[in-house]
């Protein structure tokens, strides 16, 4: 008669171990590679790099090697230079604009001297060449007397007529010396285009250039040329021709 097996004592069985059963040593398992993060960065860094021409590759990699699934692979381009020959945007830059520029008075300006024949204003002067290459004279008229008064009661203007002065200066700008008469060389155009020559006749606002002028170079002359006139004449241009109105070019001024 024998004794029964203890409770706790199972007899072996055969066949697969229960699962909840694991075995103590299993097959070896493939050895961690400690270096891939350095070849992923190698292999998908180094094309880019080659192919962007110098763009930078950052790629961030988690503690097992895979890629930061936080984000994504962040490319940073370099800054670019500005080119040459190219000005960065400034500030704004304030520029002239003629339109706005303030008007100026044209009687304060001083007045121009014309070339050759031409037309001036009362105060102008223009410069006359004579058919001598020596001879040049710049003629400029001074004012305008209307009515002048004759200088006694004998030089009195006929009945329904009156007297207008023009005062002029003549000077020679030339190297010739300049010798002409400037009763024969000036002409009055009245407001109805009549126009008139020289009268002998003096007058107390000026004194008249005396018949005949001799000027050297650099030397000038002033004087009344005296006009006589209806009454009813209105002064509106005056005419100047060096060389008693033989030269080639006339001057004329605007004395309305």
């Amino acid at each position: 008669m024998g004794y029964p097996p203890p409770p706790y004592w199972q007899p072996p069985r055969y066949g697969p171990p229960p699962p909840y059963w694991q075995p103590h040593h299993g097959p070896p398992t493939a050895p961690r590679n400690e270096n891939l993060p350095l070849i992923v960065l190698l292999v998908v860094g180094l094309p880019l790099l080659l192919a962007g021409g110098g763009a930078s590759l950052a790629i961030v990699l988690t503690e097992d090697g895979g890629p930061d699934t936080r984000g994504s692979a962040t490319m940073v381009m370099p800054s670019r230079e500005p080119l040459a020959g190219t000005q960065e945007p400034g500030p704004a830059q304030s520029f002239h604009d003629p339109a706005q520029a303030q008007p100026t008075d044209p009687a304060a300006q001083p007045q121009q001297t014309v070339q050759g024949q031409g037309t001036a204003g009362l105060g102008g002067s223009i410069a006359l060449q004579a058919t001598d290459p020596g001879l040049k004279v710049t003629v400029t008229v001074g004012r305008v007397i209307d009515p002048a008064t004759p200088a006694n009661d004998f030089l009195k203007p006929a009945a329904g007529k009156k007297l207008i002065a023009v005062e002029l200066t003549l000077a020679n700008t030339g190297q010739t010396d300049y010798s002409d008469s400037p009763l024969t060389s000036v002409w009055l155009i009245d407001h109805e285009s009549r126009q008139y020559t020289p009268s002998f006749k003096q007058i107390s606002e000026g004194q008249d250039f005396g018949g005949t002028v001799s000027i050297s170079g650099g030397d000038s002359r002033k004087g009344v040329v005296v006009f006589e006139v209806p009454q009813t004449a209105r002064a509106a241009k005056l005419q100047y021709a060096i060389r008693g109105g033989l030269g080639s070019q006339r001057a004329e001024w605007t004395l309305a």
